[in-house]
């Protein structure tokens, strides 16, 4: 994995974890991204369901459209990419 895609998915699960605390049920739901080159998330989606609404809920609300993320690097050469992250919420008393 490049040095900007693990850079990612620690930025991804530390915006997770500020909501993951939420989290009455556990919970484990794949989140696909779509990201424009300047760090900007165009396209967010349930890639594989938790099973429960309010856990896929609490994972799109963790990067939603719109946010911004960590622009893509000029080296890779892409204008845009894709990822898919799985993101477990359980809950805080646990």
């Amino acid at each position: 994995m490049s040095s900007y895609k693990l850079r990612l998915h620690q930025a991804i699960g530390d915006r997770a974890r500020r909501i993951r605390n939420r989290s009455t049920t556990d919970g484990t739901a794949t989140l696909k991204l779509v990201i424009a080159a300047s760090g900007e998330v165009t396209a967010s989606e349930i890639r594989a369901s938790s099973g429960s609404p309010y856990i896929d809920g609490l994972v799109l609300k963790a990067v939603p459209v719109g946010s911004k993320l960590l622009p893509i690097p000029d080296e890779l050469g892409s204008s845009t990419i894709a990822v898919v992250v799985p993101l477990r919420f359980t809950p805080r008393n646990r």
